[in-house]
């Protein structure tokens, strides 16, 4: 009988030492898995060149907005209205200087015009120069804050599109022999302009040719589309120099 109980224990024993070994039928805790990595970011995407030409904008302050050249543009790049939307070889043309400051973006305009009219009811189809501004260069299609259109007749009578502060705006014109020169100034109403920057532009100019009160010419710097006063993704550059 004894002998039999200690077989018996000694089965028991057995069986419990084999049972510890194996976790007793408990559920074994294992350590959490380590967190994957964060993916590595993206890298930025590079800034799209900006399409259209490109004009080097001098620093500095014109003395007077009057039609006069100032030193300020004597070291400008010349720039001229050579692309045709409209009419012939005729048209009116001009050469255009560009300067900036923390306040304007300037624009000197010498015009050949031998015949000058403000026939014309609309603005646009007087004898005049615009200008345009897109302050942070989005190349949109359509206008948005930061972007303008001005417009200056021989007589100095100044008239504007979309986005144009009239107030704050400034011409000068000088009437020459052969057209006049015009002097502008375009604020800067949603940027602090810096030097590096770099802002939309393009100038034009509107003839009207015949003198009987209807365009029949224009010449634009960077678009040929005749579509500037609706849509600046045509405008050209203008980068601000130091």
């Amino acid at each position: 009988m004894k002998k039999s109980l200690i077989i018996v224990m000694t089965c028991l024993a057995l069986l419990a030492l084999l049972g510890c070994q194996s976790g007793g039928g408990m559920t074994e805790t294992k350590p959490a898995p380590a967190p994957a990595p964060a993916p590595a970011p993206a890298p930025a995407p590079k800034p799209a060149m900006a399409a259209g030409p490109t004009v080097k904008a001098v620093h500095g302050t014109p003395k007077a907005i009057d039609g006069s050249f100032d030193p300020i543009f004597k070291n400008a790049e010349v720039i001229k209205t050579e692309m045709q939307n409209m009419g012939d070889e005729t048209t009116a043309t001009a050469t255009a200087r560009v300067a900036w400051d923390s306040k304007f973006m300037y624009v000197y305009m010498e015009v050949k015009d031998p015949k000058l009219s403000d026939a014309a009811g609309n603005p646009w189809e007087q004898d005049s120069i615009e200008t345009y501004i897109d302050e942070k260069n989005t190349k949109d299609v359509a206008y948005t804050d930061g972007v303008a259109q001005y417009r200056v007749n021989f007589n100095n009578v100044t008239s504007g599109g979309t986005g144009a502060d009239l107030e704050k705006f400034k011409s000068g014109v000088k009437i020459v022999k052969g057209g006049y020169n015009v002097t502008v100034a375009m604020p800067f109403l949603f940027i602090t302009p810096k030097a590096g920057m770099t802002v939309g532009f393009d100038c034009q100019t509107n003839d009207d040719g015949a003198g009987d009160g209807v365009r029949t010419g224009i010449k634009d710097w960077a678009n040929d589309t005749n579509n500037n006063w609706q849509d600046p993704s045509g405008f050209g550059n203008a980068v601000l120099l130091e």
